[in-house]
């Protein structure tokens, strides 16, 4: 049982990672840039091979094609897209890594940079 816990734990973990990672894609700051539809991310790379970084690139970009995080069900989408990685074992860890460092950065600078 604890087990089971720990398993549904990590699902939920893993799906609200995910869903970080296209909503903050999704945002004004970030859309289009550094993003799963437009990094050559080696760890889904390694996982996936060719087929499955394009998959999850196609993945992502039909996502925000869609109206990402403004469309109505957008959660549904976004959790089909999450499925679907893992029934691939494909984890986009190099760009939810690029993610991090760009909202570490931004939030280091944002109000040195700003005129």
């Amino acid at each position: 049982m604890a087990e089971a816990k720990v398993k549904k734990t990590v699902f939920l973990l893993i799906s609200m990672a995910w869903s970080l990672i296209l909503i903050a894609q999704d945002t004004a700051g970030y859309r289009g840039k550094a993003g799963i539809a437009d990094v050559a991310d080696t760890n889904l790379l390694h996982r996936g091979g060719v087929d499955g970084l394009r998959f999850a690139q196609a993945s992502a970009s039909a996502f925000l094609a869609a109206g990402g995080i403004g469309c109505p069900g957008w959660r549904k989408h976004a959790d089909g897209i999450h499925q679907a990685f893992v029934a691939r074992n494909l984890s986009p860890g190099g760009s939810a890594d690029l993610l991090a460092m760009a909202l570490f950065v931004d939030a280091l600078f944002v109000d040195r940079l700003a005129p």
